[in-house]
C-alpha cells in the first residue's frame, strides 16, 4: 500500500510556491493530495481516515497554489483549515452531512503524519516529476533530508535511463547522456550555471558532496527558458532551501568507510540545520560536510603497438626472415601501481525571505574544496626495445611470430651481439589535484499581480585548479641479461627476467620532469524572467532575457626537456664512462652506466608496487617491485647537480653556467597557455496551452530562445631559441626552449534561433505520451577554441594545435515517449530518440592537401648528449642551428553524426499485488543507441560517437519497512568508444553492483551500511574492435577494489 492506515499523511517540499505548472489526473484523495503538495513543492497535511471513498478532480495547466488547491478539492468534503508556518492543513467540512468525526483545528494541525521515505519514495516523486513535467525530463530525488539514493551525484545519477558514469579509480566522476559526453552537457545548481575546474566544458561530479542535493533533475527535452548547450540534456542539480524543511531542522550522519584493496577506514560525515524566524516569513539553512578516503589502483597499460616493427639485421631471428619485413608487436608494457589521498570539504547556505505574501528572496551559496595527493610507481617493459638502430638496443634472440604479429620474443644475452642484455624502466610520478568550486546566487521573485509574476536573478561561479609544475615524473632503467615477454593468450602477457633488476648491472638514471597546468573558470550570470497568466490564447506566457560571461584559462609549465642529465653531461661538461657501481660522486670510477648515464644509488630505490593487482587479473606479471623514491630521487639529483658544478670536467667545454638541478624547474609554456572568453547574451519566449482535441486532453509548450555568442581565444605566439637534442645516428630533439612569447587574440561572433516545441496528449488519466521537437546546439571544447598549440611530440613529429574558427555543433532532436503510471507507485514508460548532429568536430591530423597543415621551426643547437653532437659529427655542434617540421592534427568540422535509440523503464512495488509482498519492489531502466559519423580509422572500420554504448541498463530491488530496509542496485553499459581517430581505443563492458541497508533504531536515528563494486569489477580498454593487427587488444586493465561503510544518521 502506498500509505499506511493512519490518522494524517505528508509530503515535505517548498512551501511558498507562488504558481506550478500542473498535472494531477482525476484520482482518490490519498493520491491526488500526496501529488499536488509533490507537484507544488508545498507541505500539506491531512486525515487519512478521512479520505476513504473522496475522489478528486484532474488540475492540469498553470495555477497558483491556492488556486489549484481550490479546484483539486472542489466538490469533496475536504475545506482547507489554516495555513501556518508554511502548511497548508485540509479537514473534512464541519457542513458534511457525513462527517462522522470532529474536525476541529487541533486536529488538523497536530496529526499522525506518515511520509513516503526510503528508495521507494525517491522513486514515486521522480516518477511524479516526470508525470507531471512539461518536457521530457528524468529526476533523482533525496530519499530524505541530506540523503540521495547514492554515495556520490554522479553515481546517482547512472539510475536515470540514458545516463553512463565514468569512473576515475572507482568513483563516479563524469557522465555521458544518450552516448554524448560532458561537453554536450549544462550542468546547473538551483538553474544557474556553475563553474568547472575541467579545462574544458565538463563538470567534475566528484566536486560536490551528494548530501548538497535535494533532487537532479535530467532534462532530455528542451525547453527555450533552459539555457542552452545541452545536445546531451541540461542537468540541474537542486540544493535544500530552509522552507524545503520542517522548522529547527538538524540532520548529521557520519560514516567509516573501509576501502578493501587500500586497506583503509576513512570518515565521511555531514551536518545540515535549518530553522525558520519571523513567524515562517525567514528561513536559514545550512550544511558542511567532509570526506576523507584513501584508494589503490593498479592499471596494466600498452603503449601503442609498432605497426612497422623491423629486427636488426644482426639478431639471429633476422636470419629465418625476409630482408626489411615489417611486423606488428606492442611497443611498451607498464605496470602501475598508484597510492591516492583524497580530502574533500564543503559548505552551503541558503537564505529564504518572504517580506510579504507576494515577494520572496533567495541566497544561496556553495563552496567545495578537492584536495588530492597521488602517488604512482610503475614498472615498463619495452618489448620493441630491438627495433632501436643505434648504440643502445638489445639483441632478439628469439621470437613467436603468427602471421603479421610478434607474439612474443626474448631479448638480451648473445655472446657478441650488439648488446647483451635487455632493460627495465622504472619510475615514479607525483600527481597532486587541488581544486575549488563555488557558486553564490539571488533570486527576487514578485507576484505582481494574480496573473503575473516577475523575477530577478543574479549569480557568480568560480573554479580552479592549482598546479604550479607540481607534477614530477621520474626514471630509471635496469639491465637483465635476459627478458622473455609472451602473450599468446590472455588479458595480460607473460613476462620473465633472468635475474632481478640491478643484480648484475647498475641503476641508471633516464630522465626528470615537471609539470603542470593551473585552471581558472569564471562565469557571471543576470537573468530576467516572467510568467504570464493571460486567460487567452494561452494559459500561461513564460518570457526572459539574460547574459552571461564566462572566461576560463590555462596555464602551462613544464620542464624545458627531460633529458637533461642525458648520457652523463650536464651543461655541455661530460663525465667519462667507468666501472659499474653505486654513485660516489667521484667520477673517475663508478658513475657512468653501460650507456652514459648516471649510476643512481640503491638508496634511491624503496618500496614501489606492492601486491600489484589480483594474481587472478595478471598471473604471469610480477606483484611486488622496488622504485625510486620521490623525495629521494629528488634529494640524490640535487646533490649530483651541486657537485658537477662544483667540479666541472674537460676543460675545453664551456663552462658550466648554472646548476642542471635549476633547469628541472617548471617555466611557462607559451604556446600552450591560453584562455577563452565568451559572453552571452538570450532571450525567449513560451507558452503553454492546454485543451482538447475531439475529446482528447492535450497540453502544448511552444518556445523560442534566441542566443548570441561573441568569443574571444588569446594566447601567445613565440619561436624557440634552442633545440634541446642528441644525435645517436639521428637527431633526436628533446626539448625546446621559448623566446618572450607575443599576446594574440582572435574573435569570433555567432547567432542561434532555437525553437522547441514539447506536446502531450492523455488518453487516459493515467496513460499520457509526449512528442518533443527541438534545434539544439553545444559550443566546441574550450580546448579546441585555444589559439595555441601543444608541445609538440618530437618522436612522432606532430603537434596538436587549436582551432578558435570551430563552429559549434548544431542539431534536430527528436523525441517521442509513452507513459503509463498504472498505479500510485507504479509505471512503464517508453521512449525512443533521433539526433541529427548537423555540424561536427573531429579530431585528427590535418590532411596534408590543407593549408598551412605543417609547422616548422629553426633554432640552433643546445646539445645535452655525450654521444656525437659535442663534437661536432654529421656536422652539427653547440649553436648549429637546427630545422624540424612537425604534422600538425587538431580540432576541425566535419560532416554530420546522428544518434538514435529507445529508453525504458519499469518500477514496481509488489505490495500492490499481494499485501505479504509489501515493501518488497523494483526499478529498471534500459537504453539501447546507435551513432553514425563520417568518421573512420586506419583501416576505413566506421567509428560512432565517443561514450556511446549500444546497450545498458540499471537495476534496482528494494524491500523496505518502517523499522528497517535494503536495496541492490546493478548497472552495466556495453563497449564503448573512447577515443577515436586512426588507432581508437574502446572503453570495455562493465558491470557495477551497489547495495545498501537500514535499520532506524528509533524515529530519529539511523543505522546504514553500502558496498560498493561488490563484483570486484575491473576496467578495461582495447585497441580497435575491427579488422586489422591487434585489434581488441589491450590498452589498459584497471583495478580499485570494492568499498564499504557503515554510519549513523540522527534528524530532529
Amino acid at each position: 500500500m502506498l500509505l499506511a492506515s493512519a490518522a494524517g499523511l505528508s509530503l515535505l517540499h517548498g512551501a511558498h510556491a507562488l504558481a506550478a505548472d500542473f498535472n494531477v489526473p482525476a484520482q482518490p484523495a490519498k493520491t491526488s493530495i500526496p501529488e499536488f503538495a509533490n507537484q507544488a513543492k508545498i507541505q500539506i497535511i491531512a486525515p487519512v481516515s478521512q479520505l476513504e471513498g473522496v475522489n478528486t478532480p484532474a488540475v492540469i495547466g498553470d495555477y497558483d497554489t491556492m488556486a489549484g488547491l481550490t479546484k483539486l478539492i472542489s466538490g469533496t468534503r475536504l475545506e482547507v483549515a489554516s495555513q501556518r508556518n508554511g502548511v497548508i492543513a485540509l479537514r473534512v467540512s464541519t457542513a458534511s452531512a457525513t462527517e462522522s468525526i470532529s474536525a476541529s483545528a487541533s486536529e488538523a494541525a497536530e496529526p499522525e503524519i506518515v511520509i513516503i521515505t526510503g528508495f521507494r519514495g525517491s522513486i514515486y516523486k521522480s516518477a511524479r516529476i516526470k508525470r507531471a513535467a512539461t518536457n521530457i525530463v528524468d529526476s533523482v530525488v533525496a530519499e530524505d533530508i541530506g540523503k540521495l539514493p547514492d554515495t556520490n551525484v554522479a553515481e546517482a545519477l547512472s539510475r536515470i535511463p540514458g545516463v553512463a558514469v565514468g569512473r576515475d579509480k572507482g568513483e563516479g566522476r563524469t557522465i555521458t547522456v544518450r552516448g554524448l559526453g560532458g561537453g554536450f552537457n549544462v550542468t546547473t545548481m538551483n538553474g544557474r550555471r556553475i563553474a568547472s575546474e575541467f579545462y574544458d566544458r565538463e563538470f567534475n561530479y566528484d566536486m560536490l558532496g551528494a548530501d548538497v542535493a535535494s533532487r537532479i533533475d535530467v532534462n532530455k527535452s528542451p525547453l527555450a527558458r533552459l539555457p542552452e548547450g545541452g545536445i546531451g540534456a541540461v542537468v540541474d542539480i537542486q540544493t535544500w532551501r530552509p522552507f524545503d524543511l520542517p522548522d529547527n531542522s538538524v540532520v548529521v550522519s557520519a560514516f567509516g568507510v573501509y576501502d578493501e584493496y587500500a586497506d583503509k577506514y576513512n570518515p565521511r560525515v555531514s551536518g545540515l540545520w535549518s530553522k525558520q524566524f519571523a513567524g515562517g516569513t525567514l528561513g536559514i539553512a545550512l550544511g558542511v560536510n567532509y570526506n576523507k578516503y584513501s584508494l589503490v589502483y593498479d592499471q596494466a597499460s600498452v603503449t601503442e603497438y609498432d605497426r612497422d616493427f623491423k629486427f636488426h639485421p644482426s639478431d639471429p631471428v633476422s636470419a629465418t626472415l625476409p630482408p626489411n619485413t615489417a611486423f606488428t608487436l606492442p611497443k611498451y608494457l607498464t605496470l602501475s601501481h598508484q597510492q591516492e589521498e583524497r580530502e574533500r570539504y564543503g559548505a552551503s547556505f541558503a537564505v529564504q525571505w518572504k517580506p510579504a505574501e507576494n515577494v520572496e528572496l533567495n541566497i544561496d551559496g556553495l563552496l567545495s574544496n578537492l584536495s588530492n595527493t597521488s602517488v604512482q610507481d610503475t614498472l615498463g617493459y619495452g618489448f620493441d626495445q630491438g627495433n632501436r638502430d643505434y648504440f643502445g638496443s638489445s639483441t632478439v634472440v628469439s621470437a613467436n611470430i603468427v602471421g603479421g604479429n610478434v607474439l612474443g620474443m626474448t631479448l638480451g644475452a648473445t655472446p657478441g651481439a650488439r648488446n647483451p642484455f635487455a632493460k627495465v624502466e622504472y619510475a615514479t610520478f607525483s600527481f597532486p589535484r587541488v581544486s575549488r568550486t563555488g557558486i553564490i546566487g539571488a533570486n527576487l521573485a514578485w507576484q505582481a499581480t494574480s496573473s503575473l509574476k516577475l523575477s530577478v536573478d543574479a549569480s557568480y561561479s568560480r573554479a580552479e585548479q592549482e598546479n604550479d609544475g607540481d607534477n614530477w615524473e621520474l626514471k630509471a632503467e635496469k639491465a637483465v641479461r635476459n627478458m622473455t615477454w609472451d602473450w599468446t593468450s590472455g588479458d595480460l602477457p607473460d613476462v620473465t627476467l633472468s635475474e632481478e633488476p640491478g643484480t648484475n648491472f647498475p641503476i641508471q638514471f633516464k630522465s626528470a620532469t615537471t609539470a603542470g597546468n593551473a585552471v581558472s573558470d569564471e562565469i557571471t550570470e543576470l537573468r530576467f524572467q516572467g510568467e504570464w497568466n493571460p486567460d487567452a490564447l494561452f494559459d500561461t506566457v513564460y518570457f526572459g532575457l539574460g547574459k552571461a560571461e564566462e572566461t576560463k584559462s590555462n596555464v602551462q609549465v613544464r620542464t624545458a626537456s627531460a633529458d637533461l642529465f642525458f648520457g652523463g653531461q650536464l651543461h655541455n661538461t661530460y663525465y667519462d664512462s667507468g666501472t659499474y657501481g653505486d654513485s660516489t660522486f667521484n667520477f673517475t670510477v663508478g658513475d657512468i652506466g653501460p650507456h652514459h648515464g648516471f649510476v643512481v644509488p640503491n638508496y634511491v630505490f624503496s618500496t614501489g608496487g606492492q601486491n600489484f593487482m589480483p594474481t587472478n587479473q595478471s598471473p604471469g606479471l610480477p606483484q611486488n617491485w622496488a622504485g625510486p623514491d620521490m623525495n629521494a630521487y629528488v634529494d640524490w639529483l640535487k646533490d649530483l647537480s651541486d657537485w658537477t658544478l662544483a667540479n666541472p670536467r674537460w676543460g675545453d667545454r664551456p663552462p658550466v653556467l648554472a646548476a642542471a638541478f635549476d633547469l628541472l624547474k617548471p617555466t611557462l609554456s607559451p604556446l600552450e597557455t591560453y584562455a577563452v572568453k565568451e559572453t552571452i547574451t538570450n532571450a525567449y519566449v513560451e507558452g503553454v496551452r492546454t485543451g482538447y482535441l475531439a475529446n482528447l486532453k492535450f497540453r502544448a509548450h511552444a518556445g523560442v530562445r534566441l542566443v548570441n555568442t561573441r568569443q574571444e581565444a588569446s594566447g601567445s605566439e613565440a619561436t624557440p631559441v634552442a633545440f634541446y637534442a642528441n644525435a645517436p645516428f639521428q637527431w633526436a630533439i628533446k626539448g625546446v626552449k621559448w623566446g618572450t612569447p607575443t599576446p594574440v587574440a582572435l574573435s569570433k561572433e555567432y547567432s542561434d534561433v532555437l525553437p522547441s516545441l514539447n506536446l502531450t496528449f492523455y488518453p487516459s488519466d493515467r496513460l499520457l505520451t509526449r512528442v518533443s521537437v527541438a534545434k539544439v546546439m553545444s559550443r566546441a571544447p574550450i580546448s579546441a577554441l585555444r589559439l595555441g598549440m601543444n608541445q609538440p611530440n618530437f618522436s612522432a613529429g606532430t603537434v596538436e594545435v587549436g582551432n578558435p574558427d570551430l563552429k559549434p555543433f548544431r542539431a534536430l532532436q527528436y523525441d517521442a515517449t509513452a507513459e503509463w503510471y498504472y498505479s500510485s507507485t507504479g509505471a512503464a514508460l517508453f521512449s525512443v530518440f533521433y539526433k541529427d548532429i548537423d555540424t561536427f568536430i573531429a579530431n585528427g591530423e590535418i590532411p596534408v592537401t590543407a593549408p598551412n597543415s605543417t609547422i616548422t621551426f629553426t633554432a640552433p643547437l643546445n646539445c645535452l648528449s655525450a654521444n656525437y653532437c659535442a663534437y661536432g659529427w654529421n656536422g652539427y655542434s653547440n649553436g648549429t642551428p637546427m630545422t624540424a617540421t612537425y604534422r600538425k592534427s587538431g580540432p576541425f568540422n566535419s560532416e554530420g553524426a546522428s544518434i538514435y535509440g529507445a529508453e525504458m523503464t519499469w518500477q514496481h512495488d509488489f505490495g500492490e499485488w499481494n499485501d505479504a509482498l509489501s515493501g518488497l519492489g523494483i526499478q529498471f531502466n534500459g537504453t539501447y543507441a546507435e551513432s553514425k559519423t563520417s568518421l573512420t580509422d586506419r583501416f576505413n572500420n566506421k567509428l560512432g560517437i565517443e561514450g556511446l554504448s549500444r546497450f545498458s541498463y540499471n537495476l534496482s530491488t528494494f524491500y523496505e519497512k518502517p523499522k528497517y530496509g535494503a536495496r541492490i542496485g546493478y548497472s552495466w553499459r556495453s563497449q564503448f568508444l573512447q577515443r577515436s581517430g586512426d588507432n581508437p581505443i574502446y572503453g570495455g563492458d562493465i558491470g557495477w553492483l551497489d547495495a545498501s541497508a537500514y535499520w532506524n533504531i528509533s524515529s530519529n536515528v539511523t543505522i546504514n551500511a553500502y558496498g560498493s563494486n561488490l563484483l570486484d569489477s575491473a576496467t578495461k580498454g582495447t585497441y580497435g574492435r575491427g579488422d586489422g593487427p591487434y585489434n581488441d587488444h589491450l590498452v589498459y586493465l584497471g583495478y580499485s577494489g570494492r568499498k564499504f561503510g557503515l554510519g549513523i544518521r540522527a534528524k530532529y
